[in-house]
Protein backbone atom coordinates (compact mmCIF):
# COMPACT_ATOMS: atom_id res chain seq x y z
CA UNK A 1 0.00 0.00 0.00
CA UNK A 2 1.32 3.45 -0.86
CA UNK A 3 0.61 6.47 1.35
CA UNK A 4 0.01 9.81 -0.37
CA UNK A 5 0.74 13.07 1.41
CA UNK A 6 -1.95 15.71 0.89
CA UNK A 7 -0.42 18.72 2.64
CA UNK A 8 -1.27 21.96 0.77
CA UNK A 9 1.65 23.71 -0.89
CA UNK A 10 2.50 27.23 0.23
CA UNK A 11 2.16 26.41 3.93
CA UNK A 12 4.88 25.42 6.35
CA UNK A 13 5.05 21.63 6.26
CA UNK A 14 5.35 19.92 9.64
CA UNK A 15 8.55 17.98 10.28
CA UNK A 16 7.88 14.27 10.82
CA UNK A 17 10.34 11.82 12.38
CA UNK A 18 9.30 8.21 13.04
CA UNK A 19 11.15 5.31 14.64
CA UNK A 20 10.42 1.61 14.84
CA UNK A 21 12.43 -1.23 16.44
CA UNK A 22 14.82 -3.06 14.16
CA UNK A 23 14.22 -6.37 15.93
CA UNK A 24 11.41 -7.83 17.96
CA UNK A 25 10.15 -11.16 19.28
CA UNK A 26 7.15 -12.78 17.66
CA UNK A 27 4.01 -12.18 19.71
CA UNK A 28 5.54 -9.26 21.65
CA UNK A 29 4.59 -5.61 21.30
CA UNK A 30 6.54 -3.27 19.01
CA UNK A 31 5.77 0.47 19.00
CA UNK A 32 5.95 2.93 16.13
CA UNK A 33 6.83 6.35 17.58
CA UNK A 34 6.06 9.35 15.36
CA UNK A 35 7.24 12.84 16.40
CA UNK A 36 5.78 15.79 14.50
CA UNK A 37 6.91 19.40 14.90
CA UNK A 38 4.15 21.71 13.67
CA UNK A 39 2.66 25.17 14.09
CA UNK A 40 0.99 25.91 17.41
CA UNK A 41 -2.42 26.35 15.75
CA UNK A 42 -2.33 22.92 14.10
CA UNK A 43 -3.67 19.71 15.68
CA UNK A 44 -2.34 16.21 15.03
CA UNK A 45 -5.06 13.55 14.71
CA UNK A 46 -7.94 15.98 15.55
CA UNK A 47 -10.47 13.15 15.81
CA UNK A 48 -8.22 10.95 17.92
CA UNK A 49 -6.61 7.71 16.82
CA UNK A 50 -9.02 4.98 15.76
CA UNK A 51 -8.52 2.04 13.43
CA UNK A 52 -11.15 1.38 10.76
CA UNK A 53 -11.13 -2.35 9.83
CA UNK A 54 -12.34 -1.50 6.31
CA UNK A 55 -9.64 1.08 5.64
CA UNK A 56 -6.73 0.29 3.28
CA UNK A 57 -4.24 1.11 6.03
CA UNK A 58 -5.77 -1.47 8.41
CA UNK A 59 -5.81 -4.16 5.70
CA UNK A 60 -2.23 -3.36 4.64
CA UNK A 61 -0.99 -3.68 8.23
CA UNK A 62 -2.71 -7.06 8.64
CA UNK A 63 -1.35 -8.22 5.29
CA UNK A 64 2.13 -7.39 6.52
CA UNK A 65 1.48 -9.78 9.43
CA UNK A 66 1.12 -7.13 12.12
CA UNK A 67 -1.76 -7.52 14.55
CA UNK A 68 -3.45 -4.39 15.89
CA UNK A 69 -4.33 -4.76 19.63
CA UNK A 70 -8.03 -4.77 20.44
CA UNK A 71 -9.73 -1.83 22.15
CA UNK A 72 -10.06 -3.86 25.36
CA UNK A 73 -6.30 -4.40 25.72
CA UNK A 74 -3.93 -2.16 27.64
CA UNK A 75 -1.82 -1.48 24.56
CA UNK A 76 -3.57 1.52 22.99
CA UNK A 77 -2.34 4.35 20.73
CA UNK A 78 -1.24 7.51 22.55
CA UNK A 79 -1.12 11.13 21.41
CA UNK A 80 0.99 13.50 23.51
CA UNK A 81 1.31 17.21 22.65
CA UNK A 82 3.72 19.62 24.32
CA UNK A 83 5.18 23.07 23.53
CA UNK A 84 8.63 23.49 22.06
CA UNK A 85 11.08 25.20 24.42
CA UNK A 86 12.34 28.52 23.05
CA UNK A 87 9.90 28.43 20.13
CA UNK A 88 6.44 29.76 21.04
CA UNK A 89 5.19 29.43 17.46
CA UNK A 90 5.57 25.66 17.29
CA UNK A 91 4.51 22.56 19.20
CA UNK A 92 5.59 18.91 19.16
CA UNK A 93 3.17 16.03 19.12
CA UNK A 94 4.28 12.44 19.76
CA UNK A 95 2.08 9.61 18.44
CA UNK A 96 2.77 6.10 19.75
CA UNK A 97 1.14 3.21 17.88
CA UNK A 98 1.54 -0.38 19.21
CA UNK A 99 1.71 -3.43 16.93
CA UNK A 100 2.14 -7.17 17.58
CA UNK A 101 4.22 -8.86 14.86
CA UNK A 102 3.45 -12.50 14.11
CA UNK A 103 4.74 -15.08 11.62
CA UNK A 104 3.40 -18.34 10.30
CA UNK A 105 6.83 -19.97 9.92
CA UNK A 106 9.28 -20.94 12.66
CA UNK A 107 12.63 -19.27 12.94
CA UNK A 108 13.74 -15.76 12.08
CA UNK A 109 11.69 -13.68 9.65
CA UNK A 110 11.61 -10.18 8.22
CA UNK A 111 8.46 -8.09 8.21
CA UNK A 112 7.89 -4.66 6.69
CA UNK A 113 5.56 -2.18 8.38
CA UNK A 114 3.88 -0.19 5.59
CA UNK A 115 3.72 3.64 5.68
CA UNK A 116 0.78 5.06 7.60
CA UNK A 117 -1.03 8.40 7.06
CA UNK A 118 -1.07 10.91 9.96
CA UNK A 119 -3.86 13.52 9.78
CA UNK A 120 -3.05 17.13 10.74
CA UNK A 121 -5.74 19.83 11.03
CA UNK A 122 -4.79 23.45 10.40
CA UNK A 123 -6.24 26.37 12.33
CA UNK A 124 -8.57 27.02 9.37
CA UNK A 125 -10.04 23.52 9.72
CA UNK A 126 -8.39 22.14 6.59
CA UNK A 127 -6.95 18.64 7.08
CA UNK A 128 -3.77 17.37 5.49
CA UNK A 129 -1.90 14.08 5.70
CA UNK A 130 1.73 13.15 6.26
CA UNK A 131 3.08 9.64 5.80
CA UNK A 132 5.41 7.61 7.96
CA UNK A 133 8.29 5.67 6.47
CA UNK A 134 8.15 1.94 5.86
CA UNK A 135 10.15 0.01 8.44
CA UNK A 136 11.81 -3.40 8.15
CA UNK A 137 11.59 -5.50 11.29
CA UNK A 138 13.64 -8.61 11.98
CA UNK A 139 11.38 -10.98 13.86
CA UNK A 140 12.94 -13.49 16.20
CA UNK A 141 11.34 -16.78 17.17
CA UNK A 142 10.57 -16.92 20.92
CA UNK A 143 12.41 -20.25 21.11
CA UNK A 144 15.35 -19.24 18.93
CA UNK A 145 17.80 -19.17 21.84
CA UNK A 146 16.79 -22.65 23.09
CA UNK A 147 18.70 -25.44 21.32
CA UNK A 148 16.57 -28.41 20.33
CA UNK A 149 13.45 -26.79 21.73
CA UNK A 150 10.72 -29.23 22.59
CA UNK A 151 7.25 -28.91 23.96
CA UNK A 152 7.09 -28.53 27.71
CA UNK A 153 4.89 -30.89 29.66
CA UNK A 154 1.65 -29.63 31.10
CA UNK A 155 2.06 -28.07 34.56
CA UNK A 156 0.88 -29.79 37.69
CA UNK A 157 -2.79 -29.29 38.44
CA UNK A 158 -3.56 -26.51 40.89
CA UNK A 159 -6.24 -26.53 43.52
CA UNK A 160 -9.09 -24.17 42.79
CA UNK A 161 -11.23 -22.48 45.37
CA UNK A 162 -14.86 -22.38 44.35
CA UNK A 163 -17.03 -19.77 46.00
CA UNK A 164 -20.22 -21.21 47.43
CA UNK A 165 -22.46 -18.35 46.44
CA UNK A 166 -25.57 -19.69 48.19
CA UNK A 167 -23.83 -19.93 51.57
CA UNK A 168 -22.27 -16.50 51.04
CA UNK A 169 -25.64 -14.92 50.23
CA UNK A 170 -27.33 -16.58 53.22
CA UNK A 171 -24.55 -15.44 55.57
CA UNK A 172 -24.73 -11.89 54.24
CA UNK A 173 -28.50 -11.84 54.64
CA UNK A 174 -28.25 -13.11 58.22
CA UNK A 175 -25.61 -10.54 59.11
CA UNK A 176 -27.93 -7.83 57.84
CA UNK A 177 -31.21 -9.27 59.15
CA UNK A 178 -30.12 -10.09 62.71
CA UNK A 179 -29.19 -6.52 63.72
CA UNK A 180 -32.37 -5.25 62.09
CA UNK A 181 -34.44 -7.82 63.99
CA UNK A 182 -32.78 -6.83 67.28
CA UNK A 183 -33.39 -3.16 66.53
CA UNK A 184 -37.03 -3.83 65.64
CA UNK A 185 -37.57 -5.86 68.83
CA UNK A 186 -36.03 -3.09 70.92
CA UNK A 187 -38.27 -0.51 69.24
CA UNK A 188 -41.35 -2.64 69.87
CA UNK A 189 -40.44 -3.06 73.54
CA UNK A 190 -40.02 0.68 73.90
CA UNK A 191 -43.11 1.65 71.93
CA UNK A 192 -45.53 -1.09 73.00
CA UNK A 193 -46.50 0.56 76.32
CA UNK A 194 -47.17 3.79 74.45
CA UNK A 195 -49.34 1.99 71.92
CA UNK A 196 -51.60 0.55 74.59
CA UNK A 197 -54.93 2.27 74.81
CA UNK A 198 -54.93 4.73 77.68
CA UNK A 199 -58.12 5.17 79.67
CA UNK A 200 -60.14 8.26 78.81
CA UNK A 201 -59.60 11.26 81.07
CA UNK A 202 -62.20 11.88 83.75
CA UNK A 203 -65.07 14.14 82.71
CA UNK A 204 -64.64 17.80 83.61
CA UNK A 205 -66.26 19.05 86.80
CA UNK A 206 -69.43 20.97 85.90
CA UNK A 207 -69.25 24.68 86.70
CA UNK A 208 -72.20 24.49 89.14
CA UNK A 209 -70.52 21.70 91.11
CA UNK A 210 -67.24 23.59 91.22
CA UNK A 211 -69.00 26.80 92.36
CA UNK A 212 -70.91 25.08 95.15
CA UNK A 213 -67.71 23.40 96.32
CA UNK A 214 -66.00 26.78 96.50
CA UNK A 215 -68.86 28.19 98.60
CA UNK A 216 -68.73 25.19 100.92
CA UNK A 217 -64.97 25.53 101.33
CA UNK A 218 -65.45 29.22 102.07
CA UNK A 219 -67.88 28.40 104.89
CA UNK A 220 -65.44 25.88 106.38
CA UNK A 221 -62.73 28.52 106.66
CA UNK A 222 -64.93 30.62 109.05
CA UNK A 223 -63.84 33.94 107.58
CA UNK A 224 -66.92 35.67 108.99
CA UNK A 225 -65.97 34.71 112.53
CA UNK A 226 -62.58 36.29 111.89
CA UNK A 227 -64.29 39.45 110.49
CA UNK A 228 -62.50 39.10 107.16
CA UNK A 229 -65.52 40.47 105.34
CA UNK A 230 -63.71 41.94 102.29
CA UNK A 231 -62.00 38.64 101.50
CA UNK A 232 -65.25 36.73 102.04
CA UNK A 233 -67.37 38.78 99.63
CA UNK A 234 -64.52 38.85 97.05
CA UNK A 235 -64.38 35.05 97.02
CA UNK A 236 -68.18 34.81 96.80
CA UNK A 237 -67.99 37.16 93.78
CA UNK A 238 -65.24 35.01 92.18
CA UNK A 239 -67.31 31.85 92.65
CA UNK A 240 -70.28 33.54 90.96
CA UNK A 241 -68.16 34.91 88.11
CA UNK A 242 -66.52 31.55 87.46
CA UNK A 243 -69.87 29.78 87.50
CA UNK A 244 -71.54 32.23 85.08
CA UNK A 245 -68.58 32.06 82.70
CA UNK A 246 -68.46 28.27 82.71
CA UNK A 247 -72.23 27.89 82.55
CA UNK A 248 -72.78 30.29 79.65
CA UNK A 249 -69.48 30.09 77.82
CA UNK A 250 -67.28 33.10 78.55
CA UNK A 251 -64.36 34.05 80.81
CA UNK A 252 -66.14 35.30 83.90
CA UNK A 253 -63.09 35.78 86.12
CA UNK A 254 -61.38 38.11 83.64
CA UNK A 255 -64.55 40.12 82.88
CA UNK A 256 -65.70 43.29 84.60
CA UNK A 257 -69.16 43.56 86.12
CA UNK A 258 -70.42 45.39 83.05
CA UNK A 259 -68.90 42.76 80.73
CA UNK A 260 -70.47 39.91 82.73
CA UNK A 261 -73.92 41.51 82.45
CA UNK A 262 -73.44 42.14 78.74
CA UNK A 263 -72.37 38.52 78.14
CA UNK A 264 -75.42 37.27 80.03
CA UNK A 265 -77.68 39.47 77.91
CA UNK A 266 -76.16 38.09 74.69
CA UNK A 267 -75.76 34.43 75.64
CA UNK A 268 -78.72 33.88 77.99
CA UNK A 269 -81.56 36.22 76.96
CA UNK A 270 -84.00 34.44 79.32
CA UNK A 271 -81.70 34.72 82.34
CA UNK A 272 -83.83 36.13 85.23
CA UNK A 273 -81.23 37.04 87.83
CA UNK A 274 -79.48 40.04 86.31
CA UNK A 275 -80.39 42.32 89.24
CA UNK A 276 -79.13 39.84 91.86
CA UNK A 277 -75.91 39.26 89.90
CA UNK A 278 -75.36 43.03 89.54
CA UNK A 279 -75.89 43.63 93.27
CA UNK A 280 -73.43 40.91 94.33
CA UNK A 281 -70.72 41.94 91.86
CA UNK A 282 -71.08 45.66 92.56
CA UNK A 283 -70.91 45.04 96.31
CA UNK A 284 -67.66 43.18 95.79
CA UNK A 285 -66.34 46.00 93.56
CA UNK A 286 -67.10 48.55 96.29
CA UNK A 287 -65.13 46.54 98.81
CA UNK A 288 -62.23 46.01 96.41
CA UNK A 289 -61.89 49.43 94.78
CA UNK A 290 -63.71 51.90 97.08
CA UNK A 291 -62.54 50.24 100.32
CA UNK A 292 -66.12 50.14 101.55
CA UNK A 293 -66.11 47.07 103.74
CA UNK A 294 -69.35 45.05 103.93
CA UNK A 295 -70.83 43.86 107.17
CA UNK A 296 -71.53 40.29 108.16
CA UNK A 297 -75.18 40.43 107.07
CA UNK A 298 -74.23 41.60 103.56
CA UNK A 299 -71.71 38.80 103.25
CA UNK A 300 -74.22 36.14 104.28
CA UNK A 301 -76.86 37.57 101.94
CA UNK A 302 -74.40 37.52 99.04
CA UNK A 303 -73.44 33.88 99.68
CA UNK A 304 -77.09 32.78 100.01
CA UNK A 305 -78.11 34.67 96.85
CA UNK A 306 -75.18 33.20 94.90
CA UNK A 307 -76.12 29.69 95.97
CA UNK A 308 -79.73 30.35 94.96
CA UNK A 309 -78.68 31.64 91.50
CA UNK A 310 -76.52 28.54 90.96
CA UNK A 311 -79.17 26.11 92.04
CA UNK A 312 -81.90 27.72 89.92
CA UNK A 313 -79.82 27.98 86.74
CA UNK A 314 -78.32 24.48 86.86
CA UNK A 315 -79.79 22.40 83.99
CA UNK A 316 -81.73 19.29 84.95
CA UNK A 317 -80.21 15.88 84.02
CA UNK A 318 -83.67 14.64 83.04
CA UNK A 319 -84.01 17.44 80.50
CA UNK A 320 -80.40 17.47 79.30
CA UNK A 321 -78.43 14.16 79.62
CA UNK A 322 -75.17 15.99 78.98
CA UNK A 323 -75.32 17.35 82.51
CA UNK A 324 -74.60 13.88 83.86
CA UNK A 325 -71.39 13.65 81.79
CA UNK A 326 -70.22 17.09 82.88
CA UNK A 327 -70.79 18.84 79.56
CA UNK A 328 -72.09 22.37 79.62
CA UNK A 329 -75.31 22.73 77.65
CA UNK A 330 -76.13 25.59 75.38
CA UNK A 331 -77.00 28.89 77.11
CA UNK A 332 -80.46 28.92 78.61
CA UNK A 333 -82.52 30.01 81.60
CA UNK A 334 -83.38 28.55 84.93
CA UNK A 335 -84.58 25.02 85.37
Amino acid sequence: MSCEETYQAGHEKPALDDTFPLTATAGHQAELVVKIRHLKGETVLPGGFEWNPDSPEYQAVEAARFVIPSKQSLAQPKVDRKPVEGDPEHAETTVTIPFIPLTDTPGRAELTLPPLPIAIAKSSGQIGHLCTSPHVLTLEDPTANIPNATLKPAPEPRSQLEIWTTARDITTALLVALPLAVLAAWAMIRLLPKLKKTPPPPPPIPPWTRALERLAALERERLLEQQRYEEYIDRVSDALREYLGGRFGFDGLESTTREVLRQLGERAPDFRFEIEVRNILQRSDLAKFARRAPDEAECKDAALETRRIIERTTPSPTLDPRVASGEVPSPGGER
